[in-house]
Parts: C-alpha cells; sequence; structure tokens
C-alpha cells in the first residue's frame, strides 16, 4: 500500500472517534485529540499514538479470555474479528489491509506508546 493521504485518511478511519490523534503543531507543541470529521485538517502532520499489542494489559487479557502473559509475542493470524474490533478500540496498533504496524510506523501514520 502506498503512503498517500488518502489512504492515511482510510486508515485513521479505523480509530474514528478514539482520543488517539496527535496533531504536530508549528510551534512543536502536541495535541492530542478525537479521530473524527476533521480528519482532514493537517492530515499530513496527524500521527495515531497507539499502543503496541505486546504491551497488552492484564484487563485486555482477563476480557479477551486469553491464557497468555503480557509481553508475549501474539499472532495476529488468531485475532478474531470481534477481538480485532475490541483491540482496535482499546487503542492498540494491528495490521490493516495487509499493512504491517511496523510499516505504519515507517509511513509516520502510528507512533507506539505506552
Amino acid at each position: 500500500m502506498d503512503n498517500t493521504l488518502r489512504n492515511k485518511a482510510h486508515f485513521f478511519s479505523v480509530y474514528w472517534g478514539q482520543n488517539v490523534i496527535v496533531y504536530k503543531h508549528a510551534l512543536n507543541d502536541s495535541f492530542k485529540h478525537e479521530v473524527n470529521k476533521s480528519l482532514d485538517f493537517h492530515l499530513d502532520k496527524n500521527t495515531l499514538w497507539l499502543k503496541s499489542i505486546k504491551n497488552i494489559s492484564e484487563e485486555d487479557l482477563t476480557y479477551l479470555n486469553w491464557n497468555i502473559i503480557s509481553g508475549e509475542e501474539i499472532e495476529e493470524s488468531h485475532i478474531l474479528g470481534t477481538e480485532w474490533e475490541y483491540l482496535r478500540s482499546k487503542g492498540y496498533a494491528l495490521s490493516w489491509m495487509g499493512l504491517s504496524v511496523e510499516k505504519q510506523v515507517a509511513y509516520n501514520w502510528v507512533k507506539l506508546v505506552d
């Protein structure tokens, strides 16, 4: 997938309504706000601050009824549809349309945070 503003907007819309988008202001200030209809406002300067699935919380593991320890490798191929939706709703970075999390970071669409 190409690194275009159109593709970036489609990707950002997956996190619609979440307070995970950060706008980098010219004065080096960062403003965190909700992904919403003003999405195209300086889209080139926006980044989603998302959590790594490697740092999944104990609370989320319990909710998903997963018998793994936080920090263990999680195979995305084993994640079911409703689990994908839940994880995204909690602000976790996941692959999208064949675009890996690593590529999302390289495109500067995503910044992984704790």
